[in-house]
């Protein structure tokens, strides 16, 4: 069990550090908002996708609403 969790926080760890870095740099070539909307969406389509291959039930619609506005 603690492999699995040192993993996982290793693999954040990396994974965060990576998308920083790559942000910054395509940041230079692109405006920071388009950079931060393509990396949201990105995101996004990527947790739908883990969701539904997992076979998460659907968010409720308030729920959605407040994760929008958060």
């Amino acid at each position: 069990m603690a492999f699995w969790a040192i993993l996982s926080g290793l693999a954040s760890a990396a994974s965060w550090g990576a998308g920083d870095f790559a942000g910054g740099l395509a940041s230079r070539r692109v405006p920071a908002v388009r950079m931060v909307l393509a990396s949201q969406l990105i995101g996004t389509l990527a947790l739908v996708a883990l969701g539904v291959a997992l076979g998460e039930p659907p968010a409720a619609p308030g729920d959605v609403a407040l994760a929008a506005v958060a």
